[in-house]
């Protein structure tokens, strides 16, 4: 008949979990026109997108504003780009960087 009680603190932290598409069809049809990370909601996001020559074709700090495949109002060629992904986690305001390849396909 014996009782007992205990209390711990305890810690949890999130994580921030977003996936990156590989490669999207900017051809105006509707479907996966647009190249923007898929997932969470992110603080102080920036999303930029390089041609190969590093120049910066794209730049944007909203999650629902993705890049539709145009530089300058001109569609960019069938070929693989450069992004950056940076945002800050939202429990301890730690910063996320991801970079890789996108490849525009028609």
């Amino acid at each position: 008949g014996c009782r007992d009680t205990t209390e711990a603190p305890v810690d949890i932290k999130t994580t921030m979990s977003f996936f990156m598409p590989s490669s999207f069809t900017p051809d105006d049809n509707g479907l996966n026109d647009l190249f923007t990370p898929i997932g969470a909601e992110m603080p102080d996001y920036t999303l930029q997108i390089f041609n190969r020559w590093g120049q910066l074709l794209f730049e944007s700090n909203d999650i629902k504003v993705g890049w539709d495949g145009r530089f300058g109002g001109v569609p960019q060629n069938i070929e693989t780009y450069a992004y950056t992904v940076k945002a800050e986690t939202y429990v301890d305001k730690e910063p996320i960087t991801k970079k890789g390849f996108i490849k525009i396909i028609k």
